[in-house]
């Protein structure tokens, strides 16, 4: 249960260190990728507005939406970030 929290920390510490869209969703993938017995669901980067995802190329404020089963619940979460715009970062 711990694992959707810590996918929205490495994605709020990738959107901090200048990410853009792609590597903020990798950060919380990878990390749900490897929690032992979830099973991840969905992860979403998209807009705090209409809540659509966001292109690539996406700079500004989004939300991270994810859901993950552990047997037998499943979890829900919903994470703020920043994402920068392209090229902006090394991360």
């Amino acid at each position: 249960a711990a694992a959707l929290p810590a996918a929205g920390r490495a994605a709020q510490q990738a959107s901090a260190a200048g990410a853009g869209a792609g590597a903020v969703l990798g950060a919380a993938r990878e990390v749900l990728a490897g929690a032992h017995g979830v099973e991840p669901d969905y992860v979403a980067l998209v807009g705090p507005d209409d809540l659509e995802p966001v292109p690539d190329e996406y700079a500004g404020p989004a939300v991270l939406l994810l859901a993950a089963h552990v047997a037998p619940l499943r979890l829900i979460d919903a994470v703020d970030v920043v994402v920068a715009p392209p090229g902006v970062s090394g991360a």
